[in-house]
């Protein structure tokens, strides 16, 4: 992924970079980014060359970006949102897993500072 967020002259998001259309969706309705599909007729289709798949564009509103960490670390939404859907799940206290999660936060931290 690149640190760019948008194409100054053409005013698109840039491919691999952090509102990139092949994650999100694409910027137009029904229009890859590349503009081989630029129709209705070719929804649901994925391009081949710029693998934008052909949709709405209000669907880059509900999709998420996902970022590969060192370790794994539950989002805070999950984790204190009401209802909270890992505790939720889990049938547990709210503030076992509260200092649960801290202390692997710590770890995590730690072992990064550490490499670094």
């Amino acid at each position: 992924t690149k640190p760019e967020t948008i194409n100054y002259r053409t005013l698109k998001p840039e491919m691999d970079g952090l509102f990139c259309e092949r994650i999100f969706g694409p910027a137009k309705d029904w229009e890859c980014h590349c503009g081989k599909y630029k129709r209705v007729r070719h929804r649901g289709i994925v391009c081949e060359r710029c693998g934008v798949e052909v949709t709405e564009s209000r669907v880059r509103r509900h999709r998420m970006g996902f970022i590969k960490l060192a370790a794994p670390v539950a989002h805070v939404w999950y984790l204190k949102g009401i209802p909270s859907i890992l505790l939720f799940s889990w049938i547990c206290r709210c503030e076992m897993w509260s200092r649960l999660f801290i202390s692997i936060l710590t770890v995590c931290y730690d072992r990064v500072m550490r490499i670094l």
